[in-house]
């Protein structure tokens, strides 16, 4: 049995900021990139510096971001309470 998955990219615009941030929670299943950094300001700029990132996961307690190629408003089904993880996203000007 095979499993396929499609994934749909959108243009993003250059132009983005991150102030959405939403404590003890994360979106799951679309992580395209996981990595640790010291800071959720390293993981927001490894967002704004990858073109399918639209938000990010940062587990504090493991120093680990993941960046997401969709957001809580493409996918609210996947918007999960996470006691480890802090969700932000991009928004674009």
């Amino acid at each position: 049995m095979y499993c396929f998955r499609l994934l749909v990219l959108v243009a993003r615009k250059h132009e983005a900021m991150i102030p959405l941030e939403k404590e003890m929670s994360a979106l799951r299943g679309h992580v395209i990139m996981t990595i640790h950094t010291d800071s959720e300001l390293d993981c927001a700029l490894m967002c704004l510096n990858t073109r399918a990132c639209f938000s990010f996961n940062y587990k504090t307690n493991k120093q680990l971001c993941q960046l997401n190629h969709a957001n809580k408003f493409t996918s609210p089904g996947d918007f999960i309470w996470d006691l480890d993880s802090t969700y932000y996203e991009l928004v674009f000007t």
